[in-house]
């Protein structure tokens, strides 16, 4: 029997949510309908220079997304479940946590998947707030986190029964299309960085770093956000506009995947992940990852294990700057090195993180969701 599921989720817009949603549909099976609700917030960049015009436009957003999916969800053929996937952001709190209240008076199932690593983001910091949060997300019918710390706080709120651990994925066809090259080639090396340019994503500690190491090209891959860019521009400034700098803006496949295989090392001392997927897609091209320990960055390098696909560092180091200086240039030129974490970061891969691998769950658990709630409406 074919399971009607609508999805509320970004499509067609840079950004780790609208990558998995594209994993998902391409990989899901034919049990499953899926219908899609765009929710990209396609507003931010009207209101990207005033943060109150970007909160009324956000608002106003939230209340058309929530009429238009109240409404497809009271109209035959009903869906027997819709899905969210939530981002700790403006969004999620005025939009998705009462779309779940609402969906659950309209009797039908819901599941919230909580793309991100920030606990706060989501559940809000103890108090009132926390206690108001939590009672909205308690009305899913079941909670999937992508990082080991935010299911944690999930489960120790709401109980093991609910909370679920999924990681993020790439699609097959992805992963087989991923080049993977010997790198011991002549020439300048490369380090690239992919990501929204932005103090929060690292990219200032980048710029310090192409600094000390001028012998290697840096590509920073990624738009800039306008609130960004003075402060992007002081720190070149700061460090003498190294000429070893390039950035690119927004880059999608095919030149994209030509980045990742050109590359020698890929960099992401970021302040805050959830599970990036910048960081599956170096590791598909047998890239080695230097990288800030957030989120689930340091499971998915498998850091501890005896062949971690790269190296990461704590972002509240005082010389973290030298720190990544000194880690990046061990693997920018110590081949053997850089060789073997390559390896190991495409193994765990396909192995770990293959959409045909993680779907397969996600389907299992919707599946048990609608077949739970219909039992209980007989």
């Amino acid at each position: 029997m074919t399971r009607r599921i609508l999805l509320l989720a970004p499509v067609d817009v840079a950004g780790g949510i609208a990558t998995w949603t594209k994993s998902f549909r391409e990989t899901v099976s034919a049990e499953l309908s899926i219908e899609v609700i765009d929710t990209a917030q396609r507003y931010v960049v009207l209101g990207s220079r005033s943060r109150s015009r970007r909160v009324l436009l956000g608002g106003r957003d939230a209340l058309m997304r929530t009429v238009q999916i109240l409404r497809r969800a009271r109209c035959a053929p009903k869906p027997d479940i819709v899905y969210l996937t939530c981002a700790p952001s403006l969004g999620f709190w005025i939009r998705d946590l009462p779309m779940i209240v609402l969906l659950e008076w309209l009797g039908v199932p819901t599941v919230a998947h909580l793309h991100g690593g920030c606990v706060t983001g989501f559940f809000g910091s103890p108090g009132p707030l926390r206690w108001l949060n939590t009672k909205a997300l308690g009305r899913a019918s079941a909670v999937i986190c992508i990082t080991k710390q935010v299911e944690a706080t999930a489960r120790s709120i709401f109980g093991s029964g609910m909370v679920f651990y999924v990681p993020n994925m790439l699609p097959h066809r992805y992963l087989s299309e991923a080049v993977v090259l010997d790198r011991r080639h002549g020439g300048r090396p490369m380090v690239l960085h992919v990501a929204w340019q932005s103090p929060k994503k690292g990219t200032l500690e980048v710029v310090r770093v192409a600094a000390r190491i001028p012998e290697a090209d840096f590509v920073l891959v990624g738009a800039v956000p306008p609130d960004a860019q003075p402060e992007i521009d002081r720190t070149i400034a700061e460090v003498g506009h190294p000429e070893n700098v390039t950035f690119t803006g927004p880059v999608f496949d095919p030149e994209l995947s030509g980045l990742y295989a050109r590359a020698d090392v890929f960099l992401l001392p970021s302040h805050g992940e959830g599970f990036p997927m910048a960081v599956l897609e170096a590791m598909s091209h047998g890239l080695p990852v230097v990288a800030t320990d957030v989120g689930e960055v340091a499971v998915m390098l498998g850091v501890g294990s005896r062949t971690p696909a790269g190296r990461v560092l704590t972002k509240f180091s005082a010389n973290l700057v030298d720190e990544l200086v000194s880690v990046t240039r061990d693997l920018l030129f110590d081949r053997s090195n850089n060789h073997r974490m390559g390896g190991a970061g495409r193994e765990r891969v396909e192995r770990l993180y293959d959409a045909e691998k993680v779907v397969p769950t996600i389907e299992s658990l919707l599946a048990d969701v609608i077949s739970r709630h219909q039992h209980q409406t007989l």
